[in-house]
């Protein structure tokens, strides 16, 4: 798609895919850090039941961050009670939670693929009469602007995408004037944003959930 820019000696700047090459430089966002501060937040939490409702699955995005999720709960004595795929829309949140809630676990924490996703669980979760974070904790992936005024407030894996922004363009501009045929891969963070869409367990959850 990109090769018509590339031919010329334009140079294009990617996230999350192929490596660097002539033209080319890549970032990539380590999911991992954010991931597993998440994981112990909900440990210290007392949490002992998770679902999690990752993005598609012919996303690879969305395959390492759900990868990453369940081998780090899992890792920590906590295998998902559920694990569903749902699209990165709020609507497609609030069905996936729907199927989460039918299951045989109730799960006391929601780990979920995006912001979106997270605040479509979150409306269902209410219908349901389910409350948010006393009867479930959850937890979404970007802190996109949104998630500081969702309610409550989500608590979330936040990309740096402001950081991305500076240091792609950085990574043009490197390109167009050292005249460097070859780009650079570059890896970017993740880091936590605790806001009030978790709290600690109650013995009530623990009992209907086990």
């Amino acid at each position: 798609m990109f090769s018509e820019l590339t031919d010329t000696g334009v140079p294009v700047v990617l996230c999350n895919s192929d490596p660097a090459g002539r033209f080319v430089s890549n970032f990539c966002i380590d999911y991992g850090p954010g991931i597993q501060k998440a994981i112990q937040h909900i440990v210290e939490l007392g949490h002992q039941n998770a679902a999690v409702i990752a993005g598609p699955g012919g996303n690879r995005t969305a395959v390492t961050i759900k990868n990453a999720l369940v081998s780090g709960l899992t890792a920590r004595g906590l295998k998902p009670v559920c694990v569903l795929e749902s699209n990165y829309r709020v609507d497609a949140g609030a069905s996936a939670v729907r199927e989460v809630l039918s299951g045989a676990q109730f799960p006391t924490v929601l780990f979920c693929g995006n912001d979106l996703i997270a605040m479509g669980a979150m409306s269902a979760l209410e219908e349901s009469g389910v409350r948010v974070p006393e009867d479930v904790s959850v937890i979404g992936i970007d802190d996109i602007f949104f998630a500081f005024l969702a309610r409550p407030p989500l608590t979330t894996i936040r990309v740096p995408r402001e950081q991305l922004g500076i240091k792609a363009f950085e990574a043009l501009e490197r390109m167009l004037k050292l005249k460097r045929r070859m780009g650079s891969n570059y890896t970017l963070e993740t880091d936590l944003v605790v806001r009030r869409s978790t709290a600690p367990v109650r013995r009530q959850q623990l009992k209907t959930s086990s």
